[in-house]
């Protein structure tokens, strides 16, 4: 019996533990973008947006004054050394703007997007790219 209610309690601790390391790992990002980009082949418009991810999963949701939209952004190779500052890359290519990657402080790994059809086909038809880097604020 005495063993049953140590091994409950044990239990129920590490239940605790584990489900709240996971809710500590949401992000949120805040950014103004000052420019029309695109995210897959969706066009979104400049203004303020806030971004919320799970690092356990690889979703992210991208909302402004418009409505909310949640797109796949699996995590990519990261670097050695941890971001200094929370960032969004964009590729430019042309007039278009491409949302690439997020970057949040003090982490080794960003979120990269897939790149489009837009971006592959107008890639294709003009191959000089800039990247471009809009700071953004981690909300915690």
């Amino acid at each position: 019996m005495k063993f049953s209610i140590s091994r409950t309690i044990f239990l129920a601790v590490a239940a605790l533990v584990l489900s709240s390391g996971v809710y500590a790992q949401e992000l949120h990002v805040q950014a103004k973008i000052p420019f029309n980009f695109m995210l897959h082949d969706k066009v979104y418009p400049a203004g303020e947006y806030v971004m919320r991810t799970l690092t356990s999963d690889n979703m992210v949701w991208i909302s402004n004054a418009n409505g909310t939209t949640s797109v796949l952004a699996p995590l990519s190779a990261g670097t050695k050394s941890p971001a200094k500052g929370t960032k969004l890359v964009f590729h430019r290519v042309g007039d278009t703007y491409f949302l690439y990657q997020l970057w949040v402080d003090g982490y080794t790994a960003a979120r990269q997007f897939p790149k489009s059809h837009p971006e592959t086909r107008i890639t294709l038809n003009t191959p000089k790219s800039k990247t471009i880097v809009v700071a953004a604020n981690a909300l915690h």
